[in-house]
């Protein structure tokens, strides 16, 4: 649940959830220049019995033509270890006209866990106590080829602080299987490249 890019913060949930259910709603504007977005989710049961969990994310942008510049914000509480566990996230990003393709780069951040679950506990990336934050980074260039057919590279790393466990939703590297988080601390990063056509 978040825009133009995140943090792998989803967990492995548990097989047989037959009475899960999951609950989302959104809004969305786009008029002009401005794009404006928010959206909630409640989990029942989705990761265990008994477990509620809730997101809220609300993403804007403006573009001013050579540029468009965008923000997102986003909340997650889990139920976690006999309490709650909360994590913010923020981020920023920029598209740029450059020559005939564009430039894209993006920084997000994501606050210590927090709340009332003890510390250590773990709900995919998010991990509560101090030292549990994380930054993340990408930059990348799309280059048109044709009217529908365009091919784009790029580079994305997480810097992880010394207790935070995120790793990629995609190709997780040293995936804990209990978590889906990171088994430890770490810098997954990695290269990405392809070419898109339209037809």
């Amino acid at each position: 649940m978040c825009s133009d890019g995140c943090f792998f913060t989803g967990s492995a949930t548990t097989e047989n959830n037959t009475h899960g259910m999951v609950y989302s709603t959104g809004g969305f504007y786009n008029a002009g220049p401005i794009q404006a977005g928010l959206a909630w989710e409640h989990n029942e049961k989705a990761r265990g019995a008994g477990l509620k969990d809730d997101a809220i994310s609300l993403a804007g942008g403006f573009n001013f033509g050579i540029a468009r510049v965008a923000g997102v914000y986003e909340r997650l509480k889990y139920d976690a270890g006999g309490g709650d566990l909360k994590r913010d996230f923020y981020a920023v990003s920029g598209t740029f006209n450059l020559g005939p393709g564009q430039l894209y780069a993006f920084w997000g951040h994501a606050n210590d866990g927090k709340g009332s679950a003890a510390d250590g506990t773990v709900v995919g990336g998010v991990v509560k106590g101090s030292d549990t934050g994380s930054d993340q980074y990408e930059i990348s260039y799309t280059y048109p080829l044709s009217k529908r057919t365009l091919t784009y590279v790029g580079y994305v790393r997480i810097d992880n602080d010394s207790n935070a466990r995120y790793t990629f939703n995609i190709n997780p590297i040293n995936q804990s299987a209990t978590t889906g988080g990171l088994a430890s601390e770490g810098k997954p990063q990695g290269l990405v490249a392809g070419i898109v056509h339209f037809f």
